[in-house]
């Protein structure tokens, strides 16, 4: 239900959401993920940094209980791009990514990474890369407010022509509440 709330921008209803799911699982990284990008595109940045952390020490602890979590491993690099610590973002998503070079929700992830870096044109290459070979659609890359940086350039917009005719929503993406929560 936050990931719904998320996309649709109406953040009070996704920071309750999350709040409730952190409250039934208090250590799930996807969950203090979702809240934290919610708190960072709502303006709330002090909120945003403390559940940044929040998501690095769980996603941590999540690798520490499973090494090869892709999940947690997803998470902890948008944690840190989240937390603007853009070089641990892209160190942690390259790894990730060397591991399974083809994951098109993986290079959404990274899409998002490099978006929030402030390198747009590696973000843009990125997300025609996901198009191109899976599920991502027009709706999704839209509504990501993790673009907005992206909007007005002619190469986003292209992208949201070509990819318009793709199902709403990816079926499995690592990136944070507002993707994972749609699988759930």
């Amino acid at each position: 239900w936050g990931a719904a709330r998320y996309y649709l921008h109406d953040y009070s209803c996704a920071i309750a959401a999350f709040s409730k799911a952190i409250d039934i699982a208090p250590n799930n990284s996807t969950y203090t993920l979702g809240l934290a990008d919610t708190y960072r595109v709502s303006g709330e940045k002090v909120r945003a940094i403390t559940e940044y952390k929040r998501t690095i020490s769980s996603a941590n602890r999540e690798l520490g209980v499973n090494a090869s979590d892709e999940d947690a491993m997803a998470n902890l690099a948008l944690a840190y791009a989240g937390e603007g610590k853009s070089d641990e973002a892209l160190a942690e998503i390259k790894k990730l990514r060397e591991l399974h070079s083809e994951d098109v929700d993986l290079m959404y992830d990274d899409a998002v990474i490099n978006a929030l870096a402030g390198r747009d044109n590696d973000a843009l290459n990125l997300l025609e890369s996901a198009v191109a070979r899976g599920t991502v659609s027009a709706a999704q890359i839209a509504a990501d407010p993790n673009f907005t940086s992206l909007r007005k350039q002619p190469q986003f917009q292209q992208l949201l022509l070509s990819s318009k005719n793709r199902p709403a929503f990816s079926q499995h993406s690592h990136s944070g509440d507002q993707h994972n929560a749609t699988k759930q």
